[in-house]
């Protein structure tokens, strides 16, 4: 198959895990090798409720990720996936690998990031990961302030994600 199109505005709800998206702008092409996605989204909307305690609204999601199949997986990346949310910004470089066999996939991210209003910061936290109790501190202990810059990494299994028995690497870096 071959595969190539710009789109405007589309999304996929009412999925069985929960998660959608909506508001998704940008073109694609591709074939049954590989292809690539340049988004260039205003007002897009992330929503997974596994992961985020509410939907991600996003004033900017804009970026290129390629992708390959080699063997039995997918292979994502991209080296400018950009995020803008009412005050606060990630630009990040990443890595997504997927088992077609059902294994976790593998993620490897690197970013950095701003906040000009701390409060905004508590909804991108991926609260509904962590124990009870550190979530529900974080969600009362983040009340005020900025982040001039944070450097944030993410790699490792997915499923066994925030990593807790040391399967991967979950590390935030403030300024």
């Amino acid at each position: 198959f071959k595969v190539a199109a710009q789109f405007v505005g589309i999304g996929a709800v009412g999925l069985p895990s929960g998660n959608s998206v909506r508001f998704v702008s940008g073109a694609l092409a591709g074939d049954q090798d590989g292809g690539f996605v340049q988004l260039d989204s205003e007002d897009a909307e992330i929503d997974i409720p596994g992961v985020f305690t509410a939907p991600i609204r996003m004033q900017r999601f804009s970026g290129l990720l390629n992708w390959n199949v080699a063997g039995d997986e997918i292979h994502i990346e991209s080296d400018d996936l950009s995020v803008r949310v009412p005050g606060a910004g990630v630009d990040s470089r990443l890595r997504f690998d997927w088992p077609l066999n059902g294994d976790s996939p593998r993620i490897d991210v690197t970013a950095t990031a701003t906040a000009s209003d701390n409060r905004e910061v508590v909804p991108l936290l991926p609260l509904r990961r962590f124990p009870e109790p550190v979530a529900g501190w974080l969600g009362r202990a983040i009340v005020a302030g900025r982040i001039p810059q944070a450097a944030i990494k993410v790699a490792g299994p997915l499923r066994a994600f925030p990593f807790a028995d040391g399967q991967g690497v979950f590390h935030i870096e403030v300024d």
